[in-house]
């Protein structure tokens, strides 16, 4: 709690013309939008406008079509219910894909160390004295910072990651500390609705069925 309620005075403190001055300096391939209210991976845009057509177009197909047989067969609110789970499937695409994964920002450690830096199974790591015990830290060449546990630096948007998970090239996003619960959401939220609209369609084609089995 009190990690947050610094972080969230920190950012208070922080003014415009520094915060402009740090976007300009931005190493990383991702990008800021809005004075840097929003953080975007380098594919955002592309990435999820085609997620959202792909969860649009079914949901759409569903109410023109099959929505009548489900209102008369079975209830409105189950119609109701598909639109609710679709608002918050895409509020949380949304989310997951302009929030800041939790990037590490660069800072470059002292050359005093340069003789410390040893390499294990082809990775760099560097030896640290840390109150008195000797430790070593994963560090990342690239952005020239040492990197805590369960980081990784990710190659797409060319930043290190605080709890890595992957790079989702659905959202455009990485997956890692400040955005998964919002990840995990939406991936969640989708196969719910995406159970509904087989469950729906599979409906509506017995209906279809049945129809023309009646006729002919």
């Amino acid at each position: 709690m009190n990690n947050n309620n610094n972080r969230n005075n920190i950012i208070k403190n922080f003014n415009n013309s520094s915060l402009i001055q740090y976007i300009s300096k931005w190493e990383g391939d991702n990008f800021f939008v809005f004075k840097g209210l929003y953080l975007f991976g380098p594919t955002t845009f592309k990435s999820t406008l085609l997620t959202f057509i792909s969860i649009s177009v079914p949901i759409v197909l569903i109410l023109v079509f099959s929505s009548s047989y489900i209102i008369k067969e079975l209830n409105v609110s189950l119609i109701i219910i598909e639109i609710f789970l679709y608002i918050l499937t895409i509020f949380f695409l949304i989310k997951a894909t302009i929030s800041d994964p939790g990037i590490l920002r660069r800072f470059p450690i002292s050359n005093n160390n340069s003789n410390n830096f040893y390499t294990f199974n082809g990775r760099k790591k560097i030896l640290i004295n840390q109150l008195g015990y000797l430790q070593l830290y994963k560090y990342c060449s690239t952005c020239n910072i040492i990197r805590p546990n369960r980081s990784t630096h990710c190659g797409d948007c060319n930043n290190c990651v605080e709890r890595f998970d992957h790079h989702c090239p659905w959202i455009g996003n990485c997956a890692g500390k400040r955005n998964y619960k919002f990840f995990y959401f939406f991936i969640c939220l989708l196969n719910i609705l995406t159970v509904l609209i087989l469950i729906f369609s599979i409906f509506h084609i017995w209906k279809i069925s049945a129809v023309y089995i009646f006729l002919f």
